[in-house]
């Protein structure tokens, strides 16, 4: 243990997130970072690496508010070279006409990607080779095959035939789809066009779901894994353009109700232990098709195996045998990953059936032997993500600490993890070999970025006899997509700050000054107080373009956010803390955070407080509109926030979340837990002007919450504002729409504090 720490420390102190090269990103002190410019920004998604760890494909999403459009890009990069040539642009959408997604590697040097265009929706290809020194040129798209339309194609897997993928291979693929039960995938087209001339627009269920977050669900439809045989090339490849899918769990009945595959959902391997021909393992995690989606969160794994065409057949074979691997007593599931080898399926797991913020464990199945093991028994941390080293000895995670998200070593069941980093938000990790690790992290100062961390051998001095030496390492900027649009501001790395909550736990916060500040100066600055949703969240050294903490600190506004009992990466006792005390210690924690501030920062003009929060968050809001003595706050934004706790029990989509967070029974069992913190008890109190946000499609806090707290300010004659998006849900999403809620949102504050910032304030009316 003391080894662990001692390596840990010396990481942190080796390691800088924000050791980023001066000579990109010169500074001009006088330019104001705006909504306009965070949200034009590229937004890059994680890395898709080669299987040799060379090459990366990297997908990009700009908005132009000059177009009012938003395009992807698809980027070629070296993993290899650090400082060497660019990255090549391989595929770049045309709004309305070309798009595409979820682009996989079939070789070293060839990738595949779903090509939407116009109706059409297909697998293309590109291969590339090398021109030169260092260069790389790219082939003609090739068609590689057709889905049936409507089928609405996600999350691309591909497994090559061969176990040396330096050319194009022929292999497997597979992918997510939207199909209508009973039928085969092939007759979506048809189905689809009757659906849509049935000559009424009714939909009927005899259970819940009845939709989902943004979604509302078909009850005729549902969501499989199939698969298709990808040829090398030649005669068979034009045949493939019409292949034969094949959904293995078909048969078993295992599909979802709703949309759960994501690239982490499901996983495939060779099975290498089967020598009689060419056998696919497939695992998949759902809901547990026994028990009502909306009352329940528990998922279950599911294993199969088919056995794949030879190189001349094109049709799949299912064994007929489907497995459940996991438990059947536990909560939900995420992160399924085969190891490299094939051998030991992995997967983190709650504990807790209905408890989506309990403790998250990573657990492994050896199918050979066919047993569970529980590797993070005594962690008090929930991991998020898992990544296999490439020999398959030991395995990567990420999980929350402290304000960050870092990435851990785990060698052994059993054994703590060793953290990698102590700073910034790591968002994806990929080993690349033993040592070396490509990186996806961002921080309060700049959005996602890749980076190169190795991990050198100790150095050993003459005479040294201590075989126990420390290693150290190296973190490389690998990518620069944000540097051209930050080059000319200076954005606050945020301050940690602590103190003492409600029952004297230890609370962290962040605080970032505002852009033009000066400790000791005598100018008083207004201050906006962000408060975050879950509540099982945490405010991170994190890049945001929803609550971008930087853009309300360049607006001239002193930013404090703090997070509260039932923050996740402070362990579970302070995560379940919030259990039947959402106005309880949460509030208390944030009254003392606030008067923790004002003494530290006598900078903040006391009469100049404003407070803003979403989802759980606006809950809090409207808590403290009940609660305002402590606080003196003189404005309010409540984002998609409750209203009334108890009603929101028939009213949101995931049941089972606020039968938990009360204690475990309905309202008509236990009602008292249900009112005891509902802001509506507490109307008689509110008096402070409020900004009130909705989204239409927010099914998650549905939009009458919202309506009824603005409905409570004016009947009170309270000044209020009701900004309502139609279109959006629980976030708003569109870059245009973001735009317009920062807009109102600092209209809203300048309207009752003063205007932090003139020049931005301007910039408001000509916009």
């Amino acid at each position: 243990m003391k080894a662990q720490v001692l390596v840990s420390l010396w990481l942190a102190l080796a390691t800088s997130v924000s050791a980023r090269n001066p000579d990109n990103l010169k500074k001009d002190h006088d330019v104001v970072f705006t909504p306009k410019d965070m949200l034009a920004l590229p937004r890059p998604a994680p890395v898709v690496v080669a299987p040799d760890g060379r090459l990366g494909l990297s997908v990009l999403s700009q908005h132009s508010f000059e177009t009012r459009k938003t395009t992807a890009s698809l980027h070629v990069i070296r993993l290899n070279e650090t400082s060497g040539p660019e990255p090549v642009l391989a595929l770049e959408s045309v709004p309305g006409r070309f798009s595409f997604s979820d682009p996989v590697w079939l070789s070293e040097y060839t990738f595949a990607y779903i090509n939407r265009t116009n109706a059409d929706v297909a697998v293309w290809s590109r291969d590339l080779h090398h021109t030169g020194h260092h260069g790389l040129a790219l082939a003609e798209p090739r068609h590689l095959l057709d889905f049936p339309t409507g089928s609405s194609p996600s999350s691309l897997k591909f497994l090559s035939d061969k176990k040396s993928a330096s050319k194009a291979s022929s292999g497997v693929l597979a992918f997510s789809a939207h199909v209508w039960l009973g039928h085969d995938i092939e007759d979506t087209q048809r189905l689809e066009e009757e659906y849509a001339n049935r000559g009424d627009d009714a939909m009927i269920w005899d259970e819940l779901f009845i939709r989902e977050w943004d979604a509302w669900r078909n009850p005729d439809k549902v969501h499989q894994i199939f698969l298709a045989h990808i040829p090398a090339s030649g005669a068979e490849a034009a045949k493939a353009k019409k292949p034969v899918f094949h959904s293995p769990f078909n048969a078993s009945g295992i599909w979802s109700l709703m949309q759960p595959f994501e690239t982490s959902d499901y996983d495939l391997t060779w099975d290498h232990a089967h020598h009689g021909g060419r056998r696919v393992r497939l695992a998949v995690q759902i809901k547990d098709k026994h028990l009502n989606y909306a009352f329940n969160s528990r998922r279950q794994i599911y294993l199969t195996s088919v056995h794949s065409p030879s190189s001349g057949g094109n049709g799949f074979a299912s064994d007929g045998d489907v497995q459940m691997v996991t438990s059947g007593e536990h909560g939900d599931v995420s992160a399924i990953t085969f190891n490299p080898n094939g051998t030991i399926l992995s997967w983190l797991q709650r504990e807790e059936n209905g408890a989506e913020s309990a403790r998250s464990r990573l657990v492994t199945y050896d199918l050979g032997l066919q047993t569970r093991t529980v590797w993070t028994e005594t962690w008090d941390r929930s991991p998020s993500a898992i990544a296999w080293a490439k020999n398959s000895e030991s395995i990567y995670l990420l999980a929350e600490d402290q304000g960050s998200t870092l990435p851990y070593h785990l060698t052994h069941p059993g054994h703590l993890p060793t953290p990698l980093l102590f700073n910034g938000t790591t968002s994806s990790i990929t080993p690349l070999g033993d040592s070396r690790f490509l990186l996806g992290i961002s921080t309060l100062t700049h959005p996602t970025e890749n980076y190169i961390l190795e991990l050198h051998a100790p150095k050993h001095q003459d005479g040294d006899t201590d075989g126990d030496k420390l290693p150290f390492s190296n973190l490389t900027s690998l990518t620069h997509w944000s540097d051209p649009g930050l080059a000319h501001v200076n954005l606050a790395k945020g301050e940690k700050f602590w103190f003492k909550g409600a029952q004297g736990r230890d609370v962290m916060g962040w605080f970032l000054p505002p852009r033009g500040y000066k400790k000791g100066s005598h100018k008083k600055w207004p201050l906006a107080f962000l408060i975050h949703g879950g509540p099982e969240g945490a405010w991170e050294d994190s890049w945001s373009t929803r609550w971008n903490l930087n853009v309300f600190a360049q607006q001239g506004y002193a930013v404090v956010a703090i997070n509260p009992t039932g923050s996740t990466g402070y362990g579970q006792d302070f995560v379940e803390a919030i259990y039947q005390n959402w106005g309880g210690s949460p509030y208390k924690d944030l009254v003392a955070g606030l008067q923790y501030i004002l003494g530290e920062h006598p900078e903040i003009d006391p009469d100049r407080l404003t407070a803003l929060g979403a989802s759980y968050g606006g809950y809090m809001i409207n808590w403290l509109q009940g609660h305002n003595e402590l606080t003196n706050f003189k404005a309010f934004v409540c984002h998609d926030g409750l209203f009334e706790t108890h009603m929101m029990y028939y009213m949101t989509e995931q049941v089972y979340f606020p039968q938990r967070e009360n204690g475990g029974l309905p309202p008509w069992q236990t009602r008292a837990p249900y009112e005891k913190w509902s802001p509506n008890n507490f109307v008689h109190e509110w008096s402070t002007p409020a900004l009130i946000i909705h989204g239409g499609k927010d099914f998650r806090v549905p939009d009458t919450q919202g309506i009824s707290a603005f409905t409570a300010l004016q009947s009170r004659g309270i000044p209020s504002r009701f900004l309502y998006f139609k279109d959006e849900n629980h976030w708003v999403l569109d870059p245009q729409n973001s735009l317009r809620w920062h807009q109102e949102v600092f209209r809203w504050l300048d309207e009752w504090v003063g205007h932090a910032n003139e020049d931005y304030a301007l910039s408001l009316q000509i916009q």
